[in-house]
């Protein structure tokens, strides 16, 4: 295997541990078939360090975000209400505390005693994640990039998106230039899924191609999505490669069970997925088995299928299938996720009755967004984000007993 940046044949002596998703982030997926120890530490140094910067906001959130390299938890800047004269200051933040208030010491020529700190309230996060800007949108490229090499995608079918910059035959900078495009929900399916559905810090990868494109879904947090578009002159076989990891750590610790009836006893069973016994001890010790081999990585097919009926069987107020109709377009009979049409394609209409059955997902969203017609965009993006600082903000709860 040779580095794709600089073509150097890849062995034990130049090897790096790449991050498909940057650890920073909390990316577990690795490989040692990417790019050689240099090149690797050009990336991170141009592209990685700067992009994961952006995430500060929701990492310094999160206390129990699994890593494979330890790190110090970043500070990030937002704003807070101060007690003592109830005004709005912009202020720094780290572990969901206010640590520093500049804008204050500089208008009250004073420091700031830890308990005057704590008197800080904070009102929310400064987050600058958009595709205007150069940093993400190379951050967002590299993560595509190379989650398709690793799934074995020739590097001469992609080339012409990565940049390699030299000075007398030494790169000192590499950069990605392919075109990216903003997912939003055009259909019921996929806006009950979003934004309906118990939300989890989730890291969600795609690589798929259909005609002439080859294309990488990028979902970080469950709330920033995207398509990448790796090659608009595909002509190789059809590709639908699907990654799904939670972030945070999984709670090994046995739950708390109320058993007074045999039916409590089946209900946990059906939701560990093992046999119900009335051997108390047993039943817990193979819950406890279940719990410890839980994995990071899911399947992408029964997890959002467990999404989904977990409020389909949950939902007292409606029928899931009743209200949305395209749930057949990607759910088959026995309610498990059709994954090669998941965010590949997109029903025309909910009925799915129209002449044209299925849209092209990638291309219809860009259609619609140089043809200037609505798909409430920046709502949808909103709407994302709401959900995952709320998620962060009560977080920390205890969660109810079985």
């Amino acid at each position: 295997m040779n580095c794709i940046y600089c073509d150097e044949i890849i062995s034990f002596m130049n090897e790096s541990k790449e991050h498909i998703i940057q650890n920073a982030l909390g990316g577990l997926y690795e490989s040692t078939q990417i790019c050689c120890n240099k090149c690797n530490n050009i990336v991170q140094r141009e592209i990685d360090d700067k992009f994961c910067k952006k995430f500060n906001p929701v990492i310094t959130q999160i206390e129990n975000m699994k890593k494979t390299n330890s790190s110090a938890m970043p500070s990030c800047k937002g704003r807070a209400k101060y007690g003592d004269d109830g005004k709005i200051y912009n202020v720094i933040i780290k572990n969901q505390i206010v640590i520093d208030c500049p804008e204050y010491k500089k208008l009250h020529r004073t420091n700031l005693s830890k308990a005057e700190l704590r008197k800080f309230e904070i009102v929310d996060y400064c987050i600058d994640i958009d595709l205007n800007n150069d940093v993400f949108k190379q951050g967002i490229c590299k993560i595509a990039y190379n989650y398709a090499i690793e799934k074995k995608v020739p590097n001469n079918k992609i080339k012409p998106v990565l940049n390699v910059i030299k000075n007398n035959n030494i790169i000192t900078n590499i950069t990605f230039s392919a075109s990216i495009i903003p997912f939003i929900a055009l259909n019921a399916f996929d806006s009950y899924l979003e934004l309906d559905t118990f939300f989890e810090l989730s890291h969600t990868l795609i690589l798929f191609s259909h005609q002439n494109y080859l294309c990488c879904y990028v979902d970080l947090f469950n709330t920033f999505q995207y398509f990448v578009v790796l090659s608009e002159i595909w002509d190789g076989k059809e590709i639908y490669e699907p990654y799904c990891q939670v972030v945070q750590k999984i709670d090994r610790n046995m739950p708390e069970f109320n058993i007074y009836r045999v039916k409590h006893i089946h209900t946990i069973a059906t939701i560990y997925g093992v046999e119900p016994t009335l051997n108390i001890d047993k039943l817990k010790m193979d819950v406890q088995t279940v719990i410890n081999k839980e994995p990071y990585e899911k399947s992408m097919g029964s997890y959002i299928s467990d999404k989904i009926s977990y409020h389909y069987t949950k939902s007292t107020k409606y029928s899931l299938y009743d209200k949305y109709k395209s749930i057949s377009y990607y759910m088959d009979d026995d309610d498990m996720l059709r994954e090669k049409r998941f965010r590949r394609f997109t029903p025309s209409v909910d009925q799915i009755n129209s002449e044209v059955p299925f849209y092209f997902y990638p291309t219809y969203i860009l259609q619609m967004i140089e043809d200037r017609r609505t798909i409430k965009d920046k709502e949808y993006i909103d709407s994302k984000q709401k959900r995952l600082f709320s998620y962060l903000l009560h977080s920390s709860e205890e969660p109810s007993n079985i």
